[in-house]
């Protein structure tokens, strides 16, 4: 339990921190600065400078949307604790190596039978796959369509050039000079 807990206010602080970096909602749903783009090149733009300045707003709407579909199927919920149940069970509770009929399996195939494992229990037992692919199908057709209607500021584009784009704050250096110029509007 002592873990647990642990782990609950890590993630508690860290969906805060995600929360605190977040652009303001009121701007971010500001009506006045939604028109539809004159073209796809312009559109295209719009997404770009928009999803490197809303980022963080825009994985908040991501986690929403899928926390609305998984509570819309709670036997899906059901699975995907289960399945956390079995990893932290085989990693956290037992990080020994398993012995199965005599035979003992290390870290490595503990990994690639729980990876197989939760595979084929997501993919093909369950709902699990599906729901989870519709929830981020969702999000991202709303991210599209909000990036391509509202006309980015000039200081989204200063702060999306400066943070390295979209993944620009959640990656180290290697990253941080693959950014690309938004394409002119014809």
């Amino acid at each position: 339990t002592q873990l647990a807990t642990a782990a609950a206010g890590r993630v508690r602080e860290a969906g805060e921190n995600l929360v605190k970096q977040s652009k303001p909602w009121s701007e971010f749903a500001d009506r006045h600065a939604m028109s539809r783009p004159a073209s796809m090149g312009e559109a295209v733009g719009r997404i770009r400078s928009n999803m490197g300045y809303f980022k963080i707003n825009y994985i908040i709407f991501t986690v929403t949307t899928t926390l609305i579909f998984l509570l819309a199927k709670p036997q899906a919920i059901f699975w995907l604790v289960a399945l956390m149940a079995g990893w932290m069970y085989l990693f956290v509770v037992n990080p020994n190596p398993l012995k199965i009929g005599g035979r003992t399996y290390g870290y490595q195939e503990k990994l690639l039978g729980a990876s197989a494992g939760t595979f084929v229990i997501v993919f093909f037992f369950t709902n699990v796959a599906s729901i989870l692919l519709s929830a981020m199908a969702m999000s991202m057709a709303g991210i599209a369509i909000h990036g391509a209607m509202r006309v980015p500021d000039s200081f989204a584009d200063e702060e999306t050039a400066a943070g390295g784009g979209f993944l620009g704050g959640l990656f180290s250096s290697p990253f941080s000079g693959l950014t690309a110029a938004a394409p002119a509007a014809a």
